[in-house]
């Protein structure tokens, strides 16, 4: 989405850390989603044998409350202190519901039914 583009570039030049979360491969997310302003990927882990890829999956899935648990993790492992009140999510998926309830500004992007986080609009 283009509007994905310019809010990420205009939260980084507010200052704001820029995390991409995804429950797609975490390989995958690096390579076709390498924007210069993100500052970390947190994606789903799998195992890699000998240099090529095994489809079985290391830890868990990225999805749900993974997605909360593997950003805590991170966070941690970077020592970031992150005041969530004042931090967003922008998802355009319920699955994201852990993440979104853990911000104190989430958004639904182009969700198509009635919700009581708010409903962005991206091209």
């Amino acid at each position: 989405y283009e509007d994905a583009i310019k809010a990420i570039k205009d939260f980084k030049e507010k200052g704001y850390k820029i995390y991409l979360i995804s429950a797609s491969p975490e390989f995958y997310v690096n390579e076709f989603y390498s924007i210069k302003e993100v500052d970390k990927v947190i994606g789903t882990k799998f195992y890699i044998d000998e240099g090529k890829f095994n489809p079985k999956i290391l830890g868990e899935n990225c999805k749900g409350e993974a997605k909360v648990k593997r950003l805590m993790e991170e966070l941690k492992k970077d020592n970031i202190e992150v005041d969530f009140k004042n931090s967003y999510m922008f998802s355009d998926s319920l699955s994201d519901l852990p993440l979104l309830k853990l911000v104190g500004k989430g958004y639904l992007i182009n969700y198509k039914k009635n919700h009581e986080l708010e409903i962005l609009r991206w091209r």
